[in-house]
């Protein structure tokens, strides 16, 4: 069971990242290791956000994560991007 603020949180997490995908193959809170520009990086899922149109652009499947690095940023990481 949720509390109220688990549900504000998703609730902004859906506003700000778009509805949430039904099916993937990692979870919310699970810990991946990607690449992005050569480089390997390692993070929480914070949000698995659906495929869907974007700024105009339709975009697939991905991955809102926060990374272990501290920069104070997200990534976005797509399917194909996960190693681990």
């Amino acid at each position: 069971m949720t509390t109220d603020e688990d549900e504000q949180k998703l609730a902004e997490l859906e506003a700000t990242y778009g509805p949430a995908a039904q099916f993937s193959e990692h979870k919310r809170g699970q810990v991946i290791t990607y690449q992005i520009d050569r480089y390997t990086y390692t993070g929480e899922i914070l949000w698995v956000a659906a495929a869907g149109e974007v700024a105009g652009k339709q975009l697939p499947l991905r991955y809102i994560v926060a990374p272990t690095r501290e920069n104070g940023f997200i990534d976005v990481v797509f399917p194909s991007d996960v190693q681990a």
